[in-house]
C-alpha cells in the first residue's frame, strides 16, 4: 500500500507481512504501532499521538521523523525490535508530566538509533534503552530511569528558586 494523503489512525496501525510506504505523508497514530512488514517513511513524519495510557511500538521500524509530545503518556517499546530515526527525534512532556519511554520488558533493553541531527528531548523518563549505534541523545529536564545507553540526560539546574535578602 502507498499512501497518496496523510494518514490519522485513532487506533491500532498495523502492517502485517506487507509493504506500506508512506510515500512522504504525514502520519498521526492515536493507538498502537505494529510493524511486521516493511515500512517505507519517504521522509515522512510519525506522530504517535494517543491521548493517555500506554502506546505500545512492536516491529522494528526505520522513521524519518518520529515525534511524541504527550505528557504523561507512556510509550512502551518492544525490546526484541530496531527503531531508527532517519532525521529529526522530537520527544516532550512538560514540567511535572514527563513523557516515559519503557521496554516491554523491564532490564531487557530496546534498541533506538538516532541518525539525524534535528528536533528535541525535553521531559522524559527513559528506562531500558540501547541507542548506542546512532547519536547521542541530548535529553533535558528529564529522568534517568536507568540501564540506558547513549543518551546524556540532565535534570533541572535550578529546581527551584527562592529570594533572599540580607540586610
Amino acid at each position: 500500500m502507498t499512501l497518496t494523503n496523510a494518514l490519522t489512525v485513532t487506533g491500532t496501525f498495523t502492517n502485517t507481512n506487507k509493504t506500506f510506504n508512506a510515500a512522504g505523508y504525514q502520519m498521526n497514530i492515536g493507538g498502537n504501532w505494529t510493524n511486521g512488514g516493511t515500512f517505507t517513511h519517504g521522509n515522512n513524519k510519525v506522530i504517535f499521538d494517543q491521548s493517555s495510557g500506554t502506546q505500545t511500538i512492536d516491529g522494528s521500524t526505520t522513521f524519518y521523523d518520529f515525534t511524541c509530545q504527550i505528557p504523561g503518556l507512556t510509550l512502551e517499546f518492544d525490546n526484541t525490535a530496531t527503531y531508527s530515526i532517519a532525521n529529526n527525534l522530537t520527544l516532550a512532556g512538560s514540567s511535572g508530566s514527563n513523557l516515559i519511554l519503557v521496554s516491554d520488558s523491564p532490564t531487557d533493553q530496546w534498541t533506538w538509533t538516532w541518525n539525524g541531527s534535528g528536533g528535541s528531548v525535553t521531559y522524559v523518563n527513559v528506562t531500558d534503552s540501547d541507542a548506542s549505534a546512532g547519536n547521542l541523545i541530548n535529553a533535558t529536564l528529564s529522568v534517568n530511569g536507568g540501564n540506558n545507553d547513549n543518551w546524556f540526560i540532565t535534570g533541572a539546574l535550578f529546581p527551584s528558586v527562592r529570594t533572599c535578602m540580607i540586610a
